[in-house]
């Protein structure tokens, strides 16, 4: 296109390529964000995992053994989402 220029693309390293990798966030407190979001310690809005029972009967139809492993299972994917929003992980 006539008239236009190219810009260069400028990018800027967070690490240094430390053998032993890179790390961000020192402590649980240390805040983080990403996308122009406000940064934030830790989301500890997401219990532990659970162990969970999958059944499956002779129609091929696979699910959870119980509604209380299920209703466990979306909370806990609903808080690592939630999470991931607050970080701007997800919009």
């Amino acid at each position: 296109m006539a008239g236009t220029q190219n810009q260069p693309l400028e990018y800027e390293q967070v690490g240094y390529n430390a053998p032993d990798g890179m790390q961000m966030g020192r402590t649980t407190s240390d805040k983080i964000g990403f996308y122009g979001t406000t940064p934030i310690g830790q989301y500890t809005g997401v219990s532990a995992a659970s162990t969970y029972n999958i059944t499956s009967n002779t129609t091929s139809t696979v699910g959870f053994i119980s509604v209380l492993e299920l209703s466990s299972f979306i909370s806990q994917v609903s808080s690592t989402i939630a999470g991931l929003k607050a970080l701007g992980l997800f919009a």
